[in-house]
């Protein structure tokens, strides 16, 4: 069986992986939600669901600066990364060792595609296909915040970032009805992008934007709608959304 991972590269597999190694908190979730929770073998530090299920895997660190020796000692079948999350020495050195399938989530259609990566190396292509279509209905069903006009989505504050729409958070943000103003991946934006939108969005992550911040863009920026939102649903890609690991009814509007 051969895996072509989103680098286009071509991994054998002479069997379904036993082993597996997740370095992604979002990839750790989906992997749990498909039923192949049982051959997780070691997760990072900063995974947090299933809660329960998680707490005595092993953590091979941190998504930019994972445990090589550790994942070594556990002889992996596959290592599942992410291009955008992993940092790229640790994981061609991981790659000279093991199969490593690196997958590159830019939009939700992206998501979709990791997913079936993952139903063919582990042959639920039935689970997949079922998840996927929970996932599209869910997606639809948040397309009801239309009319919130010209939008900004901070990610970092000093300086000020905002995810474009170049990424997974972009394409969120144009499935459940904003319109986002930013181009681009991840730019720095000042007063002047922030004077032209009507809503401003502050995630909770990986800048957790709190209540006073708010209330400053707020003086700062009167007649903008300026909302805290739950920066989960906007970067999970996966089965987040759908996950009964998580309320099932999510507010955008977070602490």
């Amino acid at each position: 069986m051969k895996i072509t991972d989103d680098l286009g590269r071509i991994i054998p597999f002479e069997k379904i992986p036993e082993r597996v190694v997740s370095l992604v908190p979002s990839l750790t979730l989906t992997l749990f939600d498909l039923g192949l929770g049982a051959r997780i073998t070691a997760i990072t530090r900063f995974c947090k669901y299933p809660e329960t299920s998680i707490k005595l895997l092993p953590k091979a660190g941190g998504p930019k600066n994972i445990d090589i020796d550790k994942i070594t000692g556990l002889n992996p079948d596959v290592v599942f990364a992410v291009k955008e999350e992993n940092n790229r020495e640790q994981i061609l050195k991981l790659a000279d060792r093991f199969p490593v399938v690196v997958f590159d989530v830019n939009n939700i259609n992206d998501s979709y595609r990791m997913l079936q990566t993952i139903g063919e190396l582990f042959q639920i292509k039935q689970r997949v296909l079922q998840v996927t279509g929970q996932l599209k209905n869910r997606i639809q069903s948040l397309n009801q915040t239309g009319g919130n006009g010209k939008t900004v989505y901070l990610i970092w504050k000093k300086p000020f970032m905002a995810a474009g729409n170049k990424t997974y958070i972009g394409s969120m943000l144009q499935a459940t009805g904003y319109n986002n103003i930013v181009s681009g991946r991840y730019p720095e934006v000042g007063s002047g992008v922030l004077q032209k939108a009507e809503t401003i969005l502050l995630a909770t992550e990986p800048f957790h934007f709190k209540k006073e911040d708010k209330e400053e863009l707020q003086r700062l920026y009167p007649g903008k709608t300026v909302q805290i939102v739950n920066g989960e649903f906007f970067t999970w890609f996966g089965t987040y959304l759908i996950s009964k690991n998580i309320p099932d009814k999510l507010s955008l509007v977070g602490a």
